[in-house]
């Protein structure tokens, strides 16, 4: 979620919330479906609204993707232009002997193409902002996305923000701040003017298109409308551009996300759906897509919880500024289920760990990361690519009967380290994925300005800008080590990844499977 407390410019938001670029889409359902033993085997849509199909998607019976595409071009009731697809297609590495070099698993059968002309084979890769594994692999299940491979889910880093997790998919990192507004040791950021100018945002760089900054705060008042709208720059952006592989940043799902929660994923799913089968026929077919988001997004109603007040009447200063070991900077941008604070000396961390609402608190002590919780303390260390994780009183980050496994089955050694894949393998889908890794990992090359403490949030619970809480009561927040935070998603019509794999290490592995992302740098109108 890239949104923060530059809501000056919502005073202005009335003049042009009705503003928008309508996107060409296909109806959200069809006409008329074909069953064969009770399954759906062909979808029949009506384009153009005269009441008789004009476009048609074959299905294959078991696996419920894309097959063929047909169009009625004449208006006659027959649908006389076909084209094979194939989608989901095989795998480019392991699941596609059968074809040769150069071959896309694309099969055209009809010598006029579906859309106004032939097409040269491109790539659409959209990043959506927030978007949770689940919603995604439910609509999938249910024929949605149908063009596509079974979703991944992707772990982010932590602290869950946008920033640094797409700088560490695109290998940029580390970013300035965990934020826009960050303490660099002298003063704060200035957060509004940084985030207009992407500075905390190297990896926007890397990008083709994506809305411009200065719409981020009308598209969070008025989500609606301005998903609706970016989806129509989106495609008038990538129509026009002839890049064979096009990269675009969509913020637009984190607002309808924040907004409605679920429900808000799942409309804008389908509007994207919908934009994708319009997008498939056009370009008969000679087109990839990958959707991806950066992290996930816990729905559940949220309020939030002001640590600069809880902490000021425990007798800390926060300010501006660092005299005094009781002077605290805590930047206070986004609404979002993590806090970061700079101070002196991480004492704080002890008694910020105990307000409602903070579930772990975590600091550099020496060569080691220190995590506490209410009832617990636990160190991590590292040994090049090994970690251990030392439980000094109870257990916070609840792997005492993950490290007994590790240890029965000889991958710890003598002294507890394990390998960093062997944690991944046994942690991945645990209540805070690979959290010795990520935790190390926020105090060691995510950021230029690290923070002194790292709070993550109980569920339920935000922090950050007072002046965004007038403006948003959130239905859904990120931020904190739990896996509906940190847990983002993609999926493709190139190829399908494992069940659940890590950002750091995603843009290579789509490498290895011939699916190069070279960024060239954004522009945004």
């Amino acid at each position: 979620m890239r949104s923060g407390s530059f809501f000056p410019a919502v005073a202005f938001a009335t003049m042009i919330a009705g503003c928008t670029v309508t996107p060409r889409s296909f109806p959200p359902a069809a006409i008329e479906t074909v069953r064969e033993g009770g399954r759906v085997v062909e979808r029949r849509y009506d384009v153009d609204g005269d009441g008789r199909a004009d476009r048609a998607e074959t299905l294959d019976p078991q696996s419920g993707g894309v097959r063929a595409m047909a169009l009625d071009a004449d208006g006659d009731g027959t649908m006389e232009r076909r084209v094979e697809v194939r989608y989901p297609r095989a795998s480019r590495v392991s699941d596609a002997p059968d074809l040769k070099d150069g071959e896309t698993g694309s099969e055209p059968v009809a010598q006029q193409p579906v859309g106004q002309q032939r097409q040269p084979k491109r790539h659409l890769f959209i990043i959506s902002d927030s978007i949770p594994p689940d919603i995604v692999a439910d609509l999938h299940a249910q024929g949605r996305l149908a063009y596509f491979h079974r979703p991944t889910r992707i772990v982010s880093p932590f602290p869950v923000m946008t920033d640094p997790c797409l700088a560490e998919f695109f290998g940029v990192s580390p970013v300035p701040g965990v934020e826009a507004q960050y303490f660099d040791g002298q003063r704060l950021s200035d957060a509004p003017n940084l985030y207009l100018r992407e500075g905390n945002a190297p990896w926007m760089k890397c990008v083709d298109y994506h809305l411009p900054i200065s719409d981020h705060a009308f598209a969070y008042v008025y989500p609606d409308k301005w998903f609706k709208h970016g989806l129509g720059k989106l495609q008038e952006a990538f129509e026009a551009s002839d890049q064979e592989t096009f990269l675009v940043y969509m913020v637009g799902t984190s607002c309808t996300g924040s907004k409605r929660g679920r429900t808000g994923h799942v409309e804008s799913l389908i509007q994207y759906d919908r934009l994708f089968q319009e997008l498939m026929f056009r370009y008969e077919g000679r087109l990839d897509i990958t959707l991806m988001s950066d992290h996930g997004h816990h729905c559940a109603d949220y309020r939030r919880m002001s640590i600069v007040r809880n902490l000021e009447r425990a007798g800390y200063r926060p300010g501006a500024t660092l005299n005094g070991p009781q002077d605290l900077v805590i930047p206070e941008w986004g609404l979002v289920s993590m806090i970061a604070i700079y101070a002196q000396t991480p004492a704080v961390a002890a008694d910020a760990v105990n307000l409602g609402g903070v579930e772990l608190a975590a600091f550099v002590d020496g060569d080691a990361v220190m995590v506490l919780s209410r009832d617990g303390q636990a160190r991590i260390s590292r040994d090049g690519a090994r970690y251990r994780y030392e439980m000094l009183r109870g257990d916070p980050l609840q792997l005492e009967a993950i490290a007994s496994a590790l240890r029965a089955g000889g991958q710890l050694d003598p002294s507890g380290f394990g390998d960093a894949d062997a944690w991944w393998n046994a942690t991945k889908e645990h209540v805070f994925p690979d959290p010795l890794a990520r935790l190390w990992r926020a105090f060691h090359g995510l950021f230029q300005n690290v923070p002194t403490v790292l709070l993550s949030l109980e569920d339920g619970f935000s922090a950050g800008s007072p002046k965004l809480d007038e403006f948003i009561d959130m239905a859904a927040v990120h931020g904190s080590l739990r896996a509906p935070s940190s847990e983002g998603m993609i999926l493709s019509t190139l190829t399908e990844l494992p069940p659940i794999v890590r950002m750091a290490e995603l843009r290579g592995m789509l490498k290895s499977r011939e699916v190069a992302i070279e960024p060239r740098g954004a522009r945004s109108d």
